[in-house]
């Protein structure tokens, strides 16, 4: 041992040691950069979200049940007739591209909970086709709802420093259901709760200037504490 110690070459053997300690080096440095390239790239994605618009009132009209309007608790000025929506904005640095949502409704959920508190059987629903029927025995009034689960097309998205975000119009079987636990609500239990209404469910889809594709899912949860006020929470999934 004493013998191969004398013999070493140290200076090759410094050499060596330098050599791998810049070759290591490097492997940091470069990994640096990827991650910086990668952070830096990833600044200026489009990011597709729900705003945070999140109550509503729920208004009858014409004393139909089934033609209530649920109105936007932030209507714009003069505006007369306002569709229930929700603002859609990009967050993000880069445009989106190519944005499109898929929405689904367990409306046979729904069925089941208007049925087991609608203890007078004042609702009744039938599926036609791709088209629920509903329809009131208490005046006789109906109305339909059409199952139509194409995504929604919905063009390009700018940045968050459009003047004007997009507006996206609820699904309109949670607000029709909605409706029926309104009305069995204020005449029946104003301590009825919404714990077991189905949720909405939404699949963004876009993409970036470069084609990359992105994906998110949206759950939107309804409450409501008081009468007639209603939340709906945008959560990612």
């Amino acid at each position: 041992m004493k013998e191969y110690l004398e013999n070493m070459d140290y200076n090759n053997l410094i050499q060596n040691l330098n050599g791998i300690g810049v070759f290591i080096t490097s492997l940091i440095t470069l990994f640096t950069l990827l991650v910086l390239m990668k952070q830096r790239k990833d600044s200026f994605r489009p990011r597709v979200i729900f705003g945070n618009r999140l109550s509503a009132v729920c208004k009858a009209k014409d004393s139909n049940i089934l033609r209530t309007k649920w109105d936007d608790a932030y209507p714009e000025e003069g505006a007369k007739v306002i569709d229930f929506c929700f603002e859609l904005l990009n967050v993000g640095v880069g445009i989106a591209e190519n944005v499109t949502i898929k929405e689904y409704f367990d409306y046979k959920k729904a069925i089941k909970f208007i049925k087991s508190i609608d203890k007078e059987n004042e609702f009744i629903f039938n599926h036609i086709d791709d088209m629920i029927e509903i329809r009131t025995t208490f005046d006789n009034s109906f109305t339909n709802i059409y199952l139509d689960k194409t995504p929604r097309k919905l063009g390009t998205f700018i940045t968050r420093q459009q003047d004007k975000p997009q507006k996206y119009l609820f699904t309109d079987a949670c607000l029709a259901f909605l409706s029926c636990f309104d009305y069995l609500r204020n005449k029946n239990d104003r301590f009825m709760n919404l714990n077991k209404y189905p949720s909405c469910f939404y699949k963004i889809q876009y993409s970036d200037i470069e084609g990359k594709t992105y994906k998110a899912k949206y759950e939107c949860k309804v409450s409501s504490i008081l009468m007639d006020d209603y939340t709906f929470t945008f959560t990612r999934k």
